[in-house]
């Protein structure tokens, strides 16, 4: 299960769901880790199994932004 938010060190991390994600040079992405925003999004139209290792692999650029 996905929670709805992580805390990652002192930050508190949303994680919002969400179609298209994409990034600055345009290229479609499975998730993403806003560091500003204190956000990770998750794309809604991928099946659960997907979106859970995406959230794991978004999480992990929280931990290393700490």
């Amino acid at each position: 299960m996905i929670p709805k938010n992580i805390k990652v060190g002192p930050f508190r991390y949303k994680i919002k769901y969400r179609s298209p994600i994409v990034s600055d040079d345009h290229i479609r992405l499975s998730g993403e880790c806003d560091h500003q925003r204190l956000r990770i999004s998750l794309d809604q139209t991928n099946k659960r199994p997907r979106q859970f290792e995406t959230f794991i692999h978004e999480a992990l650029h929280a931990m290393d932004y700490v």
